[in-house]
């Protein structure tokens, strides 16, 4: 078989894939299956994830973070969208904007990347739905600066049902925030999309 490139988080080669099979592998023994009573997650709304923020998925994450590289968010958004199989399409896709400071620092918007790969991989529209939110970049501030900044604001409203995107899923802070900005607009957030779960 013909070798056709280099696996982006080995470096090994690879044949058609855009990751070698010892790493596809890992990552699918990463893969744990979401609880549907997940207390950060909102009653009605499902998450789908790739694993555990971890091994060989922190080094995917990290790559299209800090690399923006489209062959491996595009690979990304194909499996986000086999695990999203079971739910209901929805109307549009949207995910949490980047502050600007990062996207000019990363030289893109890790989430917008990833949303628009699931959004190509599932014939549904992409819709940036929402601002950031506006103040002091979060790592500037304290918790109770934090607590006190402005939530998302909303820029586009095709009211309809919506899944919403992010690289990683920490507390859940920010995606709560942007789930009710959306839901508070009449939207109904069926599911949130995030690569991994710290």
């Amino acid at each position: 078989m013909k070798i056709t490139g280099q696996c982006p988080l080995c470096v090994g080669p690879t044949r058609a894939a855009v990751l070698c099979a010892h790493c596809r592998r890992h990552l699918r023994q990463g893969h744990s299956p979401t609880d549907p009573l997940d207390p950060v997650v909102p009653v009605g709304a499902s998450l789908i994830t790739l694993g555990a923020f971890e091994g060989a998925l922190r080094a995917l994450v990290l790559r299209i973070k800090h690399s923006q590289d489209t062959r491996v968010a595009q690979w990304c958004g194909h499996q986000l969208a086999r695990r999203s199989r079971g739910l209901p399409r929805p109307d549009a896709i949207t995910y949490l904007p980047s502050q600007r400071v990062n996207r000019l620092k990363r030289g893109g918007d890790t989430a917008a990347t990833v949303a628009n790969a699931l959004a190509l991989n599932t014939g549904r529209p992409l819709h940036p739905m929402l601002s950031p939110p506006l103040g002091v970049h979060r790592r500037t501030r304290s918790g109770s600066e934090r607590g006190k900044a402005q939530g998302f604001t909303l820029i586009s409203q095709p009211v309809g049902r919506v899944w919403l995107v992010d690289d990683v899923l920490a507390t859940g802070h920010s995606l709560r925030q942007a789930h009710d900005t959306l839901t508070a607009a009449g939207h109904r957030v069926e599911a949130w999309l995030v690569l991994a779960r710290a």
